[in-house]
């Protein structure tokens, strides 16, 4: 995956969808501008790859076989807190239920909105810091 630009603080992206060619497709939009991007296929991969990565933006596709997306949000909050934005990605219009998630995205993706979640979790992180 490509590199942050130098003039960019790194922002780190997960995406996880059972689809490997949609996981992809994400991961190619959101590395446009600079972000460090990691795809994952399950549950469990996108646990493992978090502990390393350390995320600052997770989309979690929900319906997923084994560890389904709200499972694995809720654990994601479990070990990381609240300072990785969660973002449920699904193919069907319905509430995020769990509380765990931040914001919700439809499927098929609309990438203006996509890019303004990006930029609102890199402002807060920036603001945090």
């Amino acid at each position: 995956m490509s590199k942050p630009q130098p003039s960019s603080p790194a922002f780190n992206v997960l995406v996880v969808d059972d689809d490997p060619d949609s996981a992809e497709s994400l991961a190619f939009c959101l590395q446009q501008d600079g972000r460090t991007v990691l795809c994952a296929t399950s549950g469990e991969e996108a646990l493992a790859v978090a502990e390393t990565f350390a995320p600052h933006l997770a989309l979690v596709d929900i319906f997923m076989p084994r560890v389904d997306g709200h499972a694995l949000a809720q654990e994601l909050r479990r070990r990381f807190g609240t300072g990785m934005v969660l973002v449920a990605v699904t193919g069907a219009i319905r509430s995020v239920e769990t509380g765990a998630f931040d914001f919700q995205l439809t499927k098929p993706v609309d990438f203006g909105q996509l890019e303004q979640l990006c930029r609102l979790s890199q402002s807060q992180r920036s603001a945090a810091a």
